[in-house]
């Protein structure tokens, strides 16, 4: 609930909240002489007598007392009244730029004069020892002239200041955070540029490198994962300025620009070379971009970048791992790439025809109790209510994962491109990067289709009742192959001797003689998927929601910790998307 409006704060008079955050409160205020507007921040009631709260709101105002520029908010005052301390602020009569961005198109020459004004506040303040640490759109306020300033240096850190962040701990917006910041580590100005690289690429391209509403999958990314060249979403964007959009997101911080003032130089010299190679000529500006257009006089205004809608999906959080992506409005760029931007391999020879047939395993018919067992003290909403199921029929289920080998053999057999694979996964290993169309298609090629959530859990209790996992209670790396408890990242210990995936068949099977049914791979399913499910029934052959935007997935990965490993754990995924953790088995109605 927030907190009542004062009618006064000092010599101000207060006109309406402005926003509201985790630790804050800034309220619009007017000076009662003066009748200048100013922007006053607070920190919240219930944290007003924390030592940390209050010392992260002196360092905003110590920081921003030390930047004069005209791309960042400035300061007016800092004083307390009573128990409360307050922040007066330059205000900016705009918004923010993440809700400009929702409402109107940018040229290419308006997007850089953009990303301009935000390189050189934080080339400023990198010159005066200042990280921001914290660089998005929703810290960018812009007006109706384009007026730019940065705000909200609540996480930035003054060189020779105390660090109010413990060693280790990740601070920062998961879509913008550099390697280095998800890994916890030291940062230095190359931490903000990769930040400012991942706003040039929202500018230019309608979104940014990685998304997705699972944080953890987007910090593996920034790890782990290229971005999509700029040139792939807006074939506009001009080779010279797509490659030093990708130097910025570099995964290494010696591979990027050694500064924020390098990046600066890099953006003019590009620019110059455009306005060159167009033949014509431009008035002097205060920016180096200014608002010049890259058409020639006369011509058309270039159209805007490609504008994607926001997405309808929730972001809250189902559980560790929800791989829920917005869909992509991607160019036509040639043959190598298809549509969902993973690169089309080299028909393969027709050997690999003779890859291994899949062997599958009777199930019978049976009955189950679906959800968390009373052993899992820590279960998640849309695991409950724990209710009965009956399969009325019997089905064969594929004892192993798909592998590499055979799912190349189905996309030489069908013409389809290979999905690129990662360079750990070998023939015997199940295939990633495949998405839920793919592996609908494969299962229908074996004569086949995805299982049901019932019919997957069913099988991966192995007609064992009451247990957490297919073996017992407590994980064990000597039954599964999964990652460690620190996001995004495998683990070898024990029988696990794999990082990244295990060959297919490597742990001893379950009671239906059923190998990796968790661990490995996530396992698409063919259900629709709906939290609130298990409320609702049927509780005969359930087959998951009529409609949704989702589709199921279970059974946990090598990347992640044992609670998404649980038999109970449910989760799910936009049906198009595709990672290096996600695999899939196929069922059956009929003997094979």
């Amino acid at each position: 609930m927030a907190e009542p409006l004062p009618e006064h704060i000092g010599q101000y008079r207060i006109v309406r909240r402005l926003g509201r955050g985790g630790m804050g409160s800034v309220v619009l205020g007017v000076h009662q002489v003066l009748g200048t507007q100013v922007a006053i921040k607070t920190i919240l009631t219930d944290l007003e007598q924390d030592p940390e709260a209050i010392g992260r709101l002196m360092d905003e105002g110590r920081i921003l007392g030390t930047l004069h520029h005209p791309n960042i908010v400035g300061v007016r005052d800092f004083f307390q009244e009573g128990e409360r301390h307050y922040l007066v602020m330059e205000y900016v009569a705009g918004q923010t730029l993440d809700r400009y961005l929702a409402e109107h198109s940018l040229d290419l020459a308006q997007a850089l004069e953009v990303a301009v004004k935000v390189g050189e506040a934080l080339a400023s303040a990198h010159q005066k020892g200042i990280l921001h640490r914290d660089v998005k759109p929703q810290n960018v306020m812009i007006d109706e002239h384009r007026a730019v300033k940065v705000m909200d240096f609540g996480l930035a850190k003054l060189a020779g200041m105390q660090s109010r962040t413990q060693d280790g701990h990740v601070v920062g917006t998961p879509r913008y955070m550099s390697p280095e910041q998800v890994l916890g580590q030291p940062i230095d100005g190359r931490s903000d540029q990769y930040a400012f690289g991942v706003l040039l690429y929202r500018l230019l391209c309608g979104r940014e490198p990685f998304v997705d509403p699972d944080s953890m999958a987007v910090c593996y990314a920034h790890l782990n994962q290229p971005p999509l060249p700029p040139t792939q979403l807006n074939p506009r964007i001009p080779v010279a300025l797509a490659s030093l959009v990708l130097r910025t997101l570099a995964k290494r911080p010696e591979e990027r620009f050694p500064s924020m003032e390098a990046v600066l130089d890099a953006l003019r010299e590009v620019f110059e070379a455009l306005r060159l190679a167009s033949g014509f000529s431009t008035t002097a500006l205060p920016s180096p971009l200014g608002s010049l257009g890259l058409n020639p006089p006369g011509s058309p205004p270039p159209a805007p970048p490609p504008t994607l809608p926001p997405s309808t999906l929730s972001t809250r959080r189902r559980g560790p791992w929800l791989f829920v992506g917005i869909a992509l409005l991607l160019a036509v760029v040639g043959a190598v790439w298809r549509l969902d931007g993973r690169r089309a391999s080299a028909a393969p020879p027709a050997a690999v025809l003779d890859a291994p047939k899949p062997d599958w395993e009777a199930l019978p018919p049976g009955e189950f109790m679906m959800g968390a067992v009373p052993a899992d003290k820590e279960p998640a909403p849309a695991e409950l209510p724990r209710h009965k199921v009956r399969l009325s029929h019997p089905f064969w289920m594929m004892e192993n994962l798909v592998t590499v080998a055979q799912f190349r053999a189905f996309c030489a057999a069908t013409r389809r491109p290979m999905p690129e694979q990662p360079a750990f996964n070998l023939d015997d290993h199940p295939v990633v990067n495949v998405s839920w169309f793919d592996a609908q298609a494969y299962a229908e090629w074996v004569g086949g289709r995805l299982p049901t959530e019932a019919e997957w859990e069913y099988a991966a209790r192995g007609g064992k009742e009451g247990t957490i996992y297919p073996w017992g209670n407590l994980p064990s790396h000597e039954y599964a192959n999964y990652g460690s408890d620190r996001c995004c990242s495998g683990f070898a210990q024990g029988r696990d001797q794999w990082v990244n995936t295990s060959p297919v068949g490597a742990f001893a099977p379950n009671g239906f003689n059923l190998y990796d049914i968790v661990g490995n791979t996530w396992e698409w399913c063919g259900d629709y998927y709906q939290d609130n499910a298990y409320s609702k029934g049927p509780f005969v052959n359930p087959k998951g929601a009529s409609f949704s935007e989702l589709r199921s997935m279970r059974g946990g990965s090598w990347a992640f910790d044992p609670y998404n490993l649980r038999i109970s754990h449910r989760d799910c995924g936009v049906p198009t998307n595709h990672n290096f953790y996600t695999g899939f088995r196929c069922v059956r109605d009929s003997a094979p």
